[in-house]
């Protein structure tokens, strides 16, 4: 947290550009890291501390928890298109990203149901992906992050607190950060300095991916997070390391590119 307090003020109080800034950050606080573990892996960090990444929940519930979000998406989405204002503004592509959803929902209570129940980390991460959607769509701090993103200057002069919501935005990645890494060294019963070294490209390949514009207005907290599962599920496949960075900025380049294209139709 007191980091991502940091960068916000930096960003907001200084003038720099936040991914100027969060390269910055990545070298003095890999350069932390370093220094306060002088180069060395910090492992045996107790079992109690273990269980957290290592626990998961009983198969059941598991199950329930996937049917249950299937029927919670499903009906929001058809009401959603049964509404009056939305007639005829259904694109073909959402009935498809809707079938996807359910499908991935279904194929998920089948694995965790032969497994052994949702791991603790995927506990985490859906309720992270909850919670974030839920900011992003129903909340005054949320709504106006997408008008930021696409004209800072312009969300001032309506009004948006563009500086606090900015400090917020960077509150929340230190907070979510922090999160990921406790998880992971629970998972490993260690913790490394050099953890997060490839982790800017997977984050920024992730949302691309996922549909996120770099140019603002447009991307879901969803979206990401699929962008993300299909980035993890190279390493799940068995993936050597070096043709996982490969596809990695392949994948990235490939989903830039599609991305300028629809844009320039769109403005056509």
């Amino acid at each position: 947290m007191p980091v991502g307090l940091v960068q916000g003020l930096i960003v907001t109080r200084l003038a720099i550009p936040p991914f100027i800034a969060t390269l910055a950050a990545f070298s003095y606080l890999r350069g932390a890291a370093f220094i306060a573990s002088d180069g060395a892996t910090i492992a045996g960090l107790g079992d109690g501390f273990s269980m957290i990444a290592n626990t998961n929940v009983p198969v059941a519930v598991s199950v329930a928890v996937f049917l249950f979000a299937v029927l919670i998406v499903t009906t929001r989405r058809v009401m959603s298109w049964m509404k009056p204002a939305n007639k005829g503004k259904t694109r073909p592509v959402d009935p498809v990203f809707t079938g996807v959803f359910v499908l991935g929902a279904l194929l998920g209570a089948w694995a965790f149901g032969r497994y052994r129940g949702i791991p603790s980390p995927v506990v985490a991460l859906l309720v992270v992906i909850g919670a974030a959607t839920f900011v992003a769509s129903n909340t005054a701090f949320g709504r106006p992050i997408y008008a930021i993103g696409a004209n800072p200057e312009a969300a001032r002069r309506v009004g948006i607190n563009v500086k606090g919501t900015l400090v917020g935005l960077f509150l929340l990645s230190s907070l979510l950060a922090t999160l990921r890494a406790l998880i992971q060294t629970s998972r490993l019963d260690a913790g490394s300095h050099d953890t997060a070294e490839f982790l800017a490209l997977d984050a920024i390949s992730a949302c691309v991916t996922g549909g996120t514009s770099l140019s603002g207005r447009r991307g879901t907290v969803a979206g990401s997070a699929l962008g993300a599962l299909i980035a993890n599920g190279l390493s799940r496949m068995g993936i050597n390391t070096y043709w996982q960075l490969v596809t990695t900025g392949t994948v990235l380049v490939a989903a830039l590119t599609i991305h300028r294209v629809t844009r320039q139709g769109e403005q056509t």
